[in-house]
């Protein structure tokens, strides 16, 4: 009878202690609210890194095509003219200058220090300054350029031009002298020519060179 009692008392021993195990386990796999949380943030974080990079990315590829740009970014948004010396005259059309031989809508072109800030331009014949104007706001700089000021003289048109972008790119502004006749020295404001764009310090329209 002492046997069978004492065997009893063994079996419920070890069946309390087996139940002590199990209750103690299940922590270890059971995933609390706390855990989950930490879990979510890392992935929220993860994400926010992966957007930011590829946002800086794309800012990154948004390069200059027009002035300001690298020769490397200019020449793949040109096509250049084998008549004329490597690299300084670009995109014939039979529609501006002679028609013929002079009739590049960029010539002139002289890169400083790997970009593209020194060039003239062509415009087709009655050409008015206020669409001049807009043509060269709007293809060589980028969208967020905006025209400091512009002021007509005897024999020219004068504007300075200045772009966040640019700025950022190294150069401080630009500056766009219009002119009209084939030889440059007069000005119409119903007939513009041809403008030099070339880099220039911010300043006012006293403070730039004469036509």
């Amino acid at each position: 009878m002492k046997s069978i009692l004492t065997l009893s008392l063994l079996v419920l021993a070890f069946g309390a202690a087996g139940c002590g195990d199990s209750t103690e386990s299940a922590p270890e796999t059971t995933q609390t609210p706390a855990t989950a949380e930490a879990k979510t943030t890392k992935t929220r974080t993860r994400t926010r890194t992966r957007t930011r990079t590829t946002t800086a990315a794309s800012v990154k590829r948004d390069e200059l095509t027009g002035f300001g740009a690298t020769v490397a970014a200019w020449n793949d948004h040109h096509r250049e003219d084998p008549r004329f010396s490597p690299g300084s005259a670009y995109d014939p059309d039979p529609s501006l200058g002679d028609g013929e031989r002079f009739n590049d809508r960029y010539y002139a072109v002289m890169p400083e220090e790997g970009q593209v800030t020194y060039y003239s331009m062509r415009f087709p014949a009655q050409t008015g300054i206020e669409e001049a104007k807009g043509f060269v706001l709007t293809s060589e700089f980028p969208a967020d350029a905006k025209i400091v000021w512009f002021k007509g003289k005897d024999t020219c048109a004068q504007m300075l031009v200045r772009s966040k972008k640019v700025v950022r790119a190294g150069t401080e502004a630009a500056l766009i002298t219009f002119t009209s006749g084939e030889a440059g020295d007069t000005y119409n404001p119903r007939s513009v020519a041809d403008a030099f764009v070339m880099a220039w310090p911010l300043s006012g329209p006293g403070e730039t060179p004469d036509c």
